[in-house]
């Protein structure tokens, strides 16, 4: 049985957030997504990189802002701007997904070779330019999928942001507890987000990590899963 444990919006906007999540999941492995230009403003340093030192890394997207659609402001209760990719043509979502690469490669000295969309939103083009700019993996909203060797893992991410849908937030995390202790899927996608910790859901999420770890899953990195036979 495996894990991906994935910590989203990884920025310096949430430096607090973050430090507190890479102490608080240190014996874990797990992968930080980064979003090199959150909402347009903020940069990467070295002080800040170096929290994420030793762990898997992955582009997510470059703002994590977007066309507002009815479906962020369903979902989240609030004009929540993630589906970043909606809405864009084929050279816009290239020039998105390269200019990303460039600020990530100045941040990490070196490129991803994954890329997860905010909100898990593919457009029309990018899957296929995500092959193109080389790119090894990437995740959808019911699948991993690795490009170098065809793979393809169906499973639904257990997350627990939904912006001021708190409903919906504490029912994802009931849902989790249910499926950990009683379903136990062969794959199990945990995404952390830094507003978990201001929701006050901190506390929760570690209880279930610890017990999929007790349950005997073995944690992955994104380019393991991927790249096995």
């Amino acid at each position: 049985m495996k894990v991906l444990l994935s910590i989203h919006d990884t920025t310096p906007y949430f430096e607090k957030e973050i430090s507190i999540l890479a102490e608080k999941l240190a014996d874990y492995k797990k992968s930080w997504l980064i979003t090199p230009l959150w909402d347009g403003k903020y940069h990467f340093q070295s002080a800040f990189t170096s929290v994420l030192k030793g762990d898997e890394k992955i582009l997510h997207g470059l703002t994590h802002r977007g066309k507002s659609d009815l479906f962020s402001t369903v979902l989240f209760l609030n004009n929540n701007l993630s589906r970043e990719l909606r809405g864009l043509n084929r050279s816009e979502t290239a020039d998105n997904l390269k200019r990303g690469i460039s600020l990530f490669e100045d941040s990490f000295a070196q490129p991803p070779k994954g890329y997860i969309p905010p909100n898990w939103y593919h457009n029309r083009y990018s899957l296929d330019l995500l092959r193109e700019l080389g790119f090894s993996f990437t995740e959808t909203w019911t699948s991993v999928l690795g490009f170098d060797k065809n793979t393809s893992f169906r499973t639904l991410p257990m997350s627990f942001d939904y912006g001021k849908n708190f409903l919906l937030s504490r029912f994802c995390l009931w849902y989790s507890r249910m499926q950990i202790e009683h379903t136990k899927p062969d794959l199990i996608r945990f995404a952390v987000h830094p507003q978990d910790i201001n929701h006050g859901y901190l506390d929760p999420i570690m209880s279930r990590i610890r017990k999929i770890k007790e349950s005997g899953y073995r944690f992955y990195s994104y380019e393991e899963i991927t790249t096995s036979p």
